[in-house]
């Protein structure tokens, strides 16, 4: 009798987490990676460019461009010692990788450029400073419109 008791609690556990909505794990991190283009023109290189939100532009107040437009956004969630690929375009890509010590491990690759593999920038950015608010961002020149940039974002996402 107890052990009956005792599976049928079980599954009566087990059917009612069907019903709870599921959530990401605990140690689960979520993060936000943008694509954005630093122009000094007034409308982007292309239609479909949305303006950077007003709190990461201020971000960047002291970049010389005058605008800024999120060329690809997407969401990312890393748990301990995962690693995710993220293509932000076809000339961006991100891996990143919880280190699972309250660092996120970040490369950025140009799969088009003369090393593919070899890592543009690679750095470790502290989770609780991007939980502060802080953001890292990262950017370089652009190889097709002079004076003209692209910066990735990185950011805690939804």
């Amino acid at each position: 009798m107890r052990s009956s008791l005792r599976h049928f609690g079980l599954l009566l556990i087990a059917c009612l987490s069907l019903f709870l909505p599921h959530r990401a794990c605990a140690g689960d991190i979520k993060l936000r990676a943008q694509l954005v283009w630093g122009t000094d023109d007034v409308h982007p290189p292309d239609k479909n460019y949305l303006p950077l939100n007003p709190t990461l532009r201020d971000k960047v107040r002291l970049l010389r461009w005058k605008n800024y437009f999120v060329v690809q956004s997407t969401n990312v969630a890393t748990s301990a010692k995962s690693e995710k690929k993220v293509d932000l375009s076809e000339r961006c890509s991100l891996n990143i990788k919880d280190m699972g010590n309250g660092l996120i491990d970040i490369s950025i690759f140009n799969p088009k450029g003369k090393k593919p593999t070899e890592a543009v920038k690679k750095e470790q950015v502290s989770v609780e400073k991007l939980k502060q608010g802080h953001a890292w961002i990262f950017g370089g020149d652009s190889k097709d419109r002079w004076d003209d940039a692209w910066l990735v974002f990185i950011t805690i996402g939804e």
